[in-house]
């Protein structure tokens, strides 16, 4: 039986790509945030490949996503995608590299799982109010959130750089809860964090020339000095029609009628892509 750790979406980033200045221009870089908001119409989206990796106690693990996420007038809707686990040294077999297919509709999770009953692919979960569409990536910045882009770029100014503008800076925890109050309340819950003021994340974002997001990546290390986390995503495709469906309901099983011989999938939680709730 396909194990959980599959969905751990900890892993690697590639390196960071040089900034290539390109010649002043006169005119000031677009808004990210409208740009952005200029993006949510029914069934258009991004497509999103990403790599991340988390190192816990010295132990490294990488995992890459890549998927599609559909907006609505009122922002991401739905996500569906695919996640496997990439070896981190060519030495070692990763646990589980087989790809696990996931869909998420509102706040009703789907994801692919061998060993069901006849008839069933996929096991359903509801995550409830903490989980959105965008958090099936490991970004713990939520990008696609307008109040969250703004909040991230509060003061800075784009630099142009070849195909668009580049901002890097630091976002704490406590400037996340300012922007998103419910979704970060559940985030700080969860990892803990006592202290958000003091807790950054360190971000590096491209925009087009429209001012679009095309690549963020956000680098953190846990106060407790133990995890550290790294994330390259990529956004392509802006406008492109996404139209993602829930698979058809005589192929799920809700996630408390599996029959389990392992404990493990009861963590499953505790592994989901970029959502805190790896936090020991």
């Amino acid at each position: 039986m396909r194990r959980w750790t599959t969905v751990a979406v900890a892993a690697l980033i590639a390196s960071a790509p040089a900034v290539l200045a390109t010649p002043a221009s006169a005119t000031a870089a677009p808004d990210p945030v409208q740009a952005l908001k200029r993006q949510f119409r029914p069934e258009k989206g991004v497509h999103i490949t990403e790599v991340a990796r988390m190192t816990y106690k010295g132990e490294a693990s990488r995992t890459r996503v890549s998927g599609r996420i559909q907006f609505a007038a009122t922002g991401p809707v739905a996500f569906d995608g695919t996640s496997y686990v990439v070896p981190e040294r060519e030495d070692v077999i990763a646990p589980v590299n087989e790809p696990t297919d996931m869909t998420l509709v509102g706040r009703r999770l789907y994801l692919s799982w061998d060993g069901l009953p006849d008839g069933k692919k996929w096991v359903t979960l509801d995550l409830g109010d903490f989980f959105t569409a965008h958090d099936l990536s490991a970004q713990r910045i939520t990008v696609l959130n307008p109040s969250v882009l703004n909040a991230m770029l509060r003061g800075r100014t784009g630099e142009p750089v070849s195909g668009g503008y580049f901002y890097q800076g630091k976002v704490t925890y406590a400037d996340l809860y300012r922007a998103d109050p419910k979704h970060y309340g559940s985030v700080l819950k969860a990892l803990r964090i006592s202290a958000p003021s003091k807790q950054t994340i360190a971000f590096k974002l491209w925009t087009s020339r429209d001012g679009l997001p095309t690549r963020l990546m956000t680098s953190e290390t846990e106060r407790n000095k133990r995890t550290s986390r790294s994330i390259d995503t990529r956004y392509t495709d802006w406008g492109a029609e996404v139209i993602v469906l829930a698979p058809p309901a005589d192929e799920t099983i809700p996630f408390d009628d599996v029959p389990l011989d392992d404990p493990e999938p009861k963590e499953i939680l505790n592994v989901l892509p970029g959502r805190a709730r790896d936090a020991a």
